[in-house]
């Protein structure tokens, strides 16, 4: 399971490490365990590695189909550790 924090309504998830830049299959495998694992209405944060490039490219449409419209997702930033996602639980939908 990739390091993360956190509470009730937030999580941060931190897929940077050696593994998620090498492997762009691990990055989508945890982001979908990590929201996944999100109660709902909780927003789960995606660090994700510079060397994929923009999470919507390879990341958004795996979300999407795991979760349908259970989700809603955003590209918000992108920092000196990786781009930063946020995606966000809705009360009810297709959760595997």
């Amino acid at each position: 399971m990739p390091d993360g924090t956190h509470d009730a309504t937030a999580r941060r998830v931190e897929l940077t490490g050696d593994r998620y830049a090498e492997a762009e299959a691990a990055v989508v495998t945890a982001a979908v365990d990590a929201v996944r694992e999100a109660p709902a209405r909780a927003t789960v944060r995606l660090v994700t590695p510079h060397a994929h490039g923009h999470p919507g490219r390879y990341l958004f449409v795996p979300l999407l189909e795991a979760f349908g419209t259970a989700v809603e997702m955003e590209h918000v930033d992108e920092r000196a550790a990786g781009h930063v996602s946020e995606v966000t639980r809705r009360g009810r939908g297709r959760s595997p």
